[in-house]
C-alpha cells in the first residue's frame, strides 16, 4: 500500500496594514511559501480535495504534480 507524507502547511494570515486575509500554502519538500487571496485559495483547496480522492484509486503522485505545477504558477508573497 502507497503511503503519502504531508510536505505542505496552510495558513491563514491577517495583514494588519491592508486589513486583508492571506491563504499560505507552506511547501516545505520544495522550501517556498505561495500566497493566495481568499478565493484563489478556495480553488486551491478544491484541488486538494481532489488530490485526496484521486489517493485512493493510486493515481495521487499524478494529481501532486499537477497540483504543485498549477500552484506555482500561482502569486508569490
Amino acid at each position: 500500500m502507497a503511503s503519502l507524507r504531508a510536505t505542505a502547511k496552510v495558513n491563514v494570515v491577517h495583514n494588519p496594514l491592508n486589513r486583508r486575509y492571506v491563504v499560505e500554502v507552506r511547501d516545505y519538500a520544495r522550501e517556498v511559501t505561495l500566497g493566495y487571496e481568499p478565493l484563489e485559495a478556495i480553488a486551491v483547496a478544491a484541488k486538494m480535495l481532489g488530490v485526496a480522492a484521486q489517493y485512493e484509486s493510486g493515481e495521487v503522485l499524478d494529481a501532486v504534480n499537477e497540483l504543485v505545477d498549477s500552484m506555482e504558477g500561482g502569486s508569490n508573497e
